[in-house]
């Protein structure tokens, strides 16, 4: 008993790196096992997580054909596409904004979760990395512009503020007025080299 508790710990520890280095083999050997679908790490993280940070997309198709659940959050809040924004991986946010509204048509704000430490959304974070076509992703998948962070920013306020000008140009670009968390005249600023609320 105590070996197969060893074995199936040693296997937990191994389906992340697994997840991250796309090894298919290992991830779909573990599938055919009995072992749960969403494990958590030390870190409340999954291998759909994992996969996303890695940017392994294909990775993350695996998983989530397979009913990996793309709302879980880790211990700060974040979803797999927090990860996939957060370390710049463009394809795999195409990806799983392609997905979260099939797989969650109750919840259309899933591309809007926010972060238990900070209240950010992938937005935010593309905002704080300024990554224009993460953004234009999102924005097309129905991201919100007008969500608040915990200290009251919008993504637009946090893009301006770092002087994001891309992700500024990005809802220039597309033309966004978001009705769910709308912004007043009297909440943000004028950006003049794009004509647009920040």
């Amino acid at each position: 008993m105590l070996a197969s508790a060893q074995a199936e710990a040693a296997a937990k520890n191994d389906v992340f790196v697994a997840a991250a280095e796309s090894d298919f083999r290992f991830v779909h050997l573990w599938l055919e096992s009995s072992l749960p679908l969403d494990p958590r790490d030390d870190k409340q993280k999954t291998p759909l997580m994992a996969a996303a940070h890695a940017g392994a997309t294909y990775m993350c198709a695996l998983l989530v054909a397979k009913g990996a659940d793309v709302r879980l959050q880790d211990r700060d809040g974040w979803t797999c596409l927090h990860h996939a924004a957060d370390a710049g991986h463009d394809k795999t946010v195409d990806y799983l904004c392609s997905r979260l509204p099939l797989l969650d048509p109750m919840h259309p704000n899933t591309l809007d979760a926010q972060a238990l430490t900070n209240g950010f959304t992938a937005l935010h974070i593309t905002a704080f990395h300024d990554s224009r076509k993460i953004a234009a992703s999102l924005l097309d998948a129905g991201a919100s512009v007008g969500v608040r962070s915990t200290d009251g920013k919008t993504p637009l306020m946090l893009a301006n503020k770092r002087g994001s000008n891309r992700l500024i140009a990005a809802v220039a670009d597309k033309g966004k007025h978001d009705k769910r968390h709308p912004t007043t005249a009297s909440d943000v600023p004028v950006n003049n080299r794009f004509n647009v609320r920040v």
